[in-house]
């Protein structure tokens, strides 16, 4: 995976996230560490060695490189709040059902093996290394203990963010701004981590950057715009989906969509050829009042159904999958 140069001294590539290579001499820092893949490319960089990388947060996806560098002697500086969540990570599986998991929040996504850690960053702190400095920030949202870093550059402000924002009005994934399984329904904030990922919005708005450095996604220069249209996108979903609407409307008036809503809400939708796709196969079983008949009775009782021609899952839970082998053999 080839590395680009961004500024002086300042390179990128593209792994399982996005990482970033702070150069002096024949050294290097960086910014989370992918997978591993990008690292031996930092050679053609004229480096010869990693002296520390900095994680924004300890998803695998920023961090399974550092395993490569642990034997180069390489130092590890993370969110102090995650600490635990580096060095102690294989005692942190215990406690990690791998049967029963709906209530999964972030925490399978964590190291798999322990990972040293040389420093503890907290809010405030400045991380200097070969003449450059790096503002550490408390930027929480994508995680509880989510950072970011100000480092000011041939007269640039350079924010590296993390999974703070993707790209223009997007996050990287929005699984993570669940704090547990069904937050949207059972939070009465609904989701929790979007009120502190707005609030830490505006403090990087606030900074007024030249340039954000994202965990996924590209650079982004017009930081002000991007920033902005995602408050405003995460603010209309905030607005779209209380409580109450997600539990008491199927939130579709397409007439060529059928909803139904059984422990899960399954929607079928029909093209003008008379193809029809089932968005979430859930519970063959599941019966509500007001929708008598199981829901294969109910897909087989549309008007024009002929048969299922396709069936895509959001996610894998049991509730929106579990029909999906007896739909397949019926059709």
């Amino acid at each position: 995976m080839s590395w680009k140069k961004i500024r002086k001294n300042l390179y990128t590539a593209e792994d399982s996230c996005r990482i970033y290579c702070l150069k002096s001499g024949d050294r290097g820092l960086l910014i989370d560490s992918g997978s591993g893949k990008s690292l031996s490319g930092v050679k053609d960089l004229g480096i010869s060695g990693i002296d520390w990388v900095l994680h924004t947060h300890p998803h695998r996806d920023m961090s399974l490189g550092d395993f490569d560098l642990i034997s180069e002697g390489t130092r590890f500086a993370v969110p102090a709040a995650a600490e635990k969540l580096f060095s102690e990570a294989e005692a942190g599986w215990k406690d990690r059902n791998t049967y029963y998991a709906f209530d999964y929040g972030d925490k399978y996504a964590m190291p798999l093996r322990d990972i040293p850690v040389h420093q503890a960053l907290k809010e405030g702190d400045t991380f200097d290394w070969e003449g450059f400095s790096l503002k550490v920030m408390e930027t929480p949202g994508h995680t509880d203990y989510h950072m970011s870093f100000l480092l000011e550059l041939e007269g640039d402000r350079l924010i590296f963010s993390g999974d703070l924002i993707h790209s223009e009005g997007r996050v990287w994934e929005m699984d993570a701004l669940q704090g547990t399984y069904e937050e949207f329904i059972q939070d009465e904030q609904t989701i929790r981590k979007v009120p502190a990922l707005i609030s830490s919005i505006d403090r990087i708005r606030d900074l007024s950057s030249d340039l954000l450095l994202p965990g996924h996604g590209e650079p982004i220069s017009d930081t002000d715009s991007a920033l902005q249209e995602l408050k405003k996108n995460l603010v209309e979903m905030m607005d779209y989906l209380p409580a109450e609407a997600y539990l008491n409307d199927y939130l579709v008036t397409h007439p060529d969509i059928d909803a139904l809503l059984c422990c899960q809400a399954s929607y079928l939708i029909r093209n003008n050829e008379g193809k029809h796709l089932l968005i979430d196969a859930g519970f063959v079983d599941s019966v509500m009042e007001d929708h008598p008949g199981i829901l294969l009775e109910w897909i087989q009782n549309r008007d024009g159904f002929e048969g299922l021609d396709l069936i895509i899952p959001t996610h894998y839970h049991c509730d929106h999958i579990a029909a999906t082998n007896a739909f397949v053999r019926q059709w």
